[in-house]
């Protein structure tokens, strides 16, 4: 059975108001929390804020410092798509999923998932998919703005093209366009009873993205 199923989530994501929104009380009453990417290790400031709890990590780049830093927090589960990693190999950082749960992110499902938003997530947006999708009883998402808020917190990525919030192509579909990912989250996650925002990405959405309903 999915570890999410039937249980109340806080996804947590790398918009750079998260190291200073303070909600880590909030943040602890939920069954799971869950980060993205090279969120590990959590910088000071976002821990004060956020707590430092992370059950699942769901990684789809990886780089030695995450991986040698799951050793200080309590993950359950490991999230991935093995092709997925970027610019390392898979056997170098493999080592650090024998810690805990390893679950590869079915390609099939990835690969229709971007055909019905018309571009290939983000991370961040592949886990709110996928968590719905496995019958969680609360989803609260925080720390997304569909990059309207300029920058990541500062610690999350050293990667100069990610920082940067690049598209680019895979084949002929389009990688990390935030338009269909915006107008895909309005008409399909938006308006579910078990969905939470917090407030900034509520404040988008009843505002910048309001005209997509």
């Amino acid at each position: 059975m999915s570890i999410f199923k039937n249980k109340s989530v806080a996804l947590i994501g790398p918009a750079d108001h998260i190291a200073t929104f303070k909600q880590a009380k909030r943040i602890s009453f939920f069954d799971l929390v869950v980060r993205t990417n090279t969120a590990l290790p959590i910088p000071e400031d976002v821990e004060k804020c956020t707590g430092k709890r992370c059950d699942v990590l769901y990684c789809n780049i990886m780089n030695d410092a995450t991986g040698q830093a799951t050793d200080l927090y309590d993950i359950k589960e490991f999230r991935a798509a093995e092709e997925a990693i970027m610019d390392v190999d898979f056997e170098k950082v493999s080592r650090f999923y024998d810690k805990f749960k390893f679950n590869k992110i079915d390609k099939r499902w990835a690969e229709d998932l971007a055909k019905k938003i018309g571009t290939y997530p983000n991370t961040g947006f592949q886990a709110i998919c996928e968590i719905l999708a496995e019958q969680c009883s609360v989803l609260y998402i925080t720390g997304f703005t569909f990059w309207q808020s300029g920058q990541y917190y500062k610690g999350y990525l050293n990667d100069e093209r990610l920082e940067k919030k690049t598209t680019y192509l895979k084949g002929d579909v389009q990688v990390h366009a935030q338009a269909p990912q915006i107008e895909y989250f309005m008409k399909n996650i938006y308006t579910l009873p078990q969905v939470i925002c917090d407030p900034i990405l509520e404040h988008l959405c009843e505002t910048e993205f309001k005209f997509i309903k």
